[in-house]
């Protein structure tokens, strides 16, 4: 049996819920209001967790490459090769190339 997700995306149904959020009938203005409330709760909580997943990757990776952060003169952060680790990986490379 194949199976139809009828879903509706944020978007679509974004054009119902405002012209509810200005109805007459009380009651379904209360329920659109907390929907759109629920929805800005869930788009915080995922824009809060993907921050937190994105900045999670970049510790990782940059523990791995060596890398770490540094503010430039405008105050923009970018990342550069720790000065240490760049040492150390050239001296591990030159105690291989003697092998």
């Amino acid at each position: 049996m194949k199976t139809i997700d009828a879903t509706p995306t944020w978007e679509g149904i974004l054009p119902l819920l405002l012209e509810n959020a200005a109805s007459k009938n009380e009651k379904v203005r209360t329920n659109t209001l907390e929907e759109l409330k629920r929805m800005a709760q869930l788009a915080d909580k995922y824009n809060q967790c993907d921050k937190k997943s994105i900045e999670k990757a970049i510790d990782i990776l940059s523990d791995l490459l060596g890398l770490m952060t540094q503010e430039d003169e405008m105050g923009n952060t970018k990342m550069v090769f720790d000065p240490i680790y760049r040492v150390i990986h050239e001296k591990h490379n030159a105690l291989l190339s003697q092998r």
